[in-house]
């Protein structure tokens, strides 16, 4: 009886183990440490829409705002994770330079962007940009503008009555 519960004790250790050793990678999962799988933090299936493809969350209920990755498609040593069409910010700037993440600042039910851009955004409360084209961190943050007044002149311009931003920056 004794030497049956050993067996099968090994049976299942066996199973286990190796069932655990050989876990399929999907494309966008890395090995890490031999054993544990990490999922890339900008794969869309860790996401789910909240906000008509431009706000997601994830299984914790952080909200990101979903953007097309900007590396350059002929960037020589990419990672799988790089190569993946997305990435999901996490955290913007205030108009005081506070750091936040955007769960604790934006309205997600009137969060939108600006027709005619793909940098503009607002909520009831605020106006934002998303600028990739000067060094700045994070790219995504708020902007002092008159939201009633606001204008798009073109795709990088907007203007109230007060102030210009060209690309995200005041002119």
């Amino acid at each position: 009886m004794e030497n049956a519960t050993k067996i099968i004790l090994l049976f299942i250790f066996t199973l286990v183990f190796t069932s655990c050793k050989n876990k399929v990678l999907g494309d966008t999962d890395k090995l890490v440490s031999g054993n544990i799988i990490q999922k890339c933090e900008n794969d869309e299936r860790l996401y789910t829409s909240v906000n008509t493809d431009l706000l997601y969350k994830n299984n914790l209920n952080k909200v990101y705002l979903k953007r097309r990755n900007e590396f350059p498609k002929d960037y020589p040593d990419l990672n799988e994770c790089q190569k993946l069409p997305y990435a999901f910010i996490e955290v913007l700037a205030l108009k005081n330079d506070s750091i936040v993440t955007i769960s604790s600042i934006i309205d997600v039910e009137s969060f939108s962007r600006f027709v005619g851009t793909d940098i503009y955004f607002y909520d009831k409360n605020r106006v934002y940009t998303y600028n990739t084209t000067t060094a700045t961190y994070p790219n995504f943050y708020e902007i002092e503008l008159d939201k009633k007044s606001a204008k798009l002149i073109d795709s990088f311009s907007l203007k109230d009555k007060y102030r210009l931003y060209k690309n995200g920056m005041t002119q």
